[in-house]
């Protein structure tokens, strides 16, 4: 299952060789390097949406350069050395696209499987930290469901990615605090398959809610009074919503007015982005009076048209499961 907030993350603290301008030039060598590691792992595969930004130390605090965008971070950071000095911070980020196997040693490619950051103080201190987005690595899965096969396929790669930033390093790796999902070790996760998670059904629980309140971020002010309700009980219909021939996410009704859309985030910004336009055409609908499934069919029709292949409407027996679906 993959999740927009982290399932756990770690830290690094390290001390560079050279500081200032060539300290930038070093944090980049590093950011490479550890991007590497995990690429030789088969767990990172390419570079996701990342940012650069120079900021002051003293108060109030001043952002004298910032980039964000897609890809290497190789020109940014060369643009922010001029930037860079005894009196400011730089900061790197990088969403980490990659894969995780399942049982069957299958690969499953999410757009979003870490985001790695790195913080470059004057005088050569680094602060670096790795965060994931996938169970693939726990024992337990987001439902409390076993899956120690899954756990075996992953669970050594994200070790050797820890312990070969580590090593990288010259710094012991600092497990960040246990999350809603599972609790970091040293190692990777630790294992719960004898106690239990600390709560219940993190999947529903944490995880449904987190996405949904990522994709009301993107939409006015008032959307939720503006539409239909958003959950439902009963079984629902459902399109598959397509970019570029992938899923991005679903939309959906059900027989008692309810209707909403759920993005899927192995799909990467895309699956929020493009689920903008479909709810608010839904809201349109709603203060129109049109039914939900009315509003729905209409969205099928539209997606057809944009896709050029059939959206069908189709039946799932549940928003839950249809939600789970999303989290593939």
């Amino acid at each position: 299952m993959i999740t927009t907030d982290p399932v756990g993350e770690w830290f690094w603290e390290t001390t560079t060789a050279v500081s200032g301008q060539q300290g930038a030039d070093r944090a980049l060598r590093l950011f490479d390097r550890i991007h590497s590691l995990g690429s030789g792992l088969g767990l990172v595969d390419g570079w996701g949406h990342g940012g650069v930004k120079v900021v002051t130390l003293q108060a109030p605090r001043e952002t004298r350069y910032v980039w964000e965008g897609n890809g290497r971070l190789d020109g940014a950071v060369e643009e922010s050395r001029a930037w860079f000095d005894h009196d400011a911070t730089l900061h790197l980020w990088s969403v980490l696209p990659g894969a995780w196997l399942d049982s069957d040693g299958g690969a499953h490619r999410s757009e979003r499987l870490f985001a790695l950051r790195l913080l470059l103080w004057p005088g050569g201190h680094t602060v670096v930290s790795l965060a994931a987005y996938s169970d693939a690595w726990m024992t337990l899965d987001l439902r409390e469901r076993p899956q120690p096969e899954v756990a075996a396929a992953n669970a050594p790669r994200l070790a050797s990615l820890l312990s070969g930033v580590s090593e990288l390093l010259g710094a012991e790796v600092d497990p960040g605090d246990p999350t809603y999902y599972g609790r970091p070790t040293a190692s990777g996760f630790e294992d719960l398959s004898e106690e239990g998670t600390d709560h219940i059904d993190p999947w529903s629980t944490f995880a449904v809610p987190a996405r949904w309140q990522r994709m009301l971020r993107l939409l006015p002010k008032g959307y939720q009074e503006q539409s239909y309700e958003a959950f439902t009980e009963g079984p629902v219909k459902y399109i598959e919503v397509r970019r570029s021939g992938d899923t991005v996410g679903l939309l959906w009704a059900g027989k008692d007015g309810s209707a909403a859309y759920e993005p899927r985030p192995a799909a990467g910004e895309i699956a929020f982005t493009a689920g903008v336009p479909l709810l608010l055409a839904f809201a349109e609908a709603r203060r129109a009076g049109s039914a939900a499934l009315d509003a729905l069919a209409a969205a099928a029709r539209s997606e057809s048209e944009l896709s050029g292949a059939d959206a069908e409407i189709r039946d799932a027996p549940s928003l839950d499961a249809l939600q789970e679906w999303a989290g593939s």
